[in-house]
């Protein structure tokens, strides 16, 4: 991002698109560094939102869900030892996440495509919405925008 400023802000045009996953929203046990991770980078999107868009730059950051990817196979990595302890909470997820590579419901060319979309429509639009969230596993009966706080970091639009 500190990069490419420099060359947005001198003719007041450009978006940045920062990836993160709907793990930022849900916690879920085995995950506390990823989600951790995930949140950090929303929140540096969501802040350097307020501090560009009066500039003419639009900031948003994609939260996918579970689409088929590498995600779930070889990019997942766990930890070695199991630790007896934590067998009711990591446990089921360590189960889930052994099953779940290439069963994915979420379609990454049709994500893609609707990324694209995205950035044309905010291009024309006067706010873009921060969070853009994709995948079948977002959060159901929240579609359209969702209003969160006044300065607009908090909007949400769901694919």
């Amino acid at each position: 991002m500190k990069a490419v400023l420099p060359a947005m802000r001198a003719p007041r045009q450009g978006t940045i698109i920062n990836f993160s996953s709907i793990g930022a929203q849900f916690y879920n046990p085995g995950s506390d560094y990823y989600s951790a991770a995930k949140m950090a980078q929303e929140g540096i999107t969501l802040t350097l939102k307020t501090e560009v868009e009066s500039l003419g730059l639009r900031v948003m950051v994609i939260e996918p869900g579970a689409f088929r990817t590498d995600f779930a196979g070889r990019s997942l990595k766990g930890a070695k030892t199991e630790i007896d302890d934590y067998a009711d909470t990591v446990g089921p997820r360590r189960k889930a996440n052994d099953r779940t590579d290439g069963t994915q419901p979420g379609d990454p060319a049709r994500a893609a495509r609707l990324i694209v979309e995205t950035v044309r429509e905010a291009e024309v639009a006067e706010a873009a919405a921060a969070r853009q969230r994709c995948g079948h596993d977002r959060p159901q009966g929240t579609g359209g925008a969702a209003r969160g706080d006044q300065r607009g970091a908090g909007r949400e639009r769901r694919h």
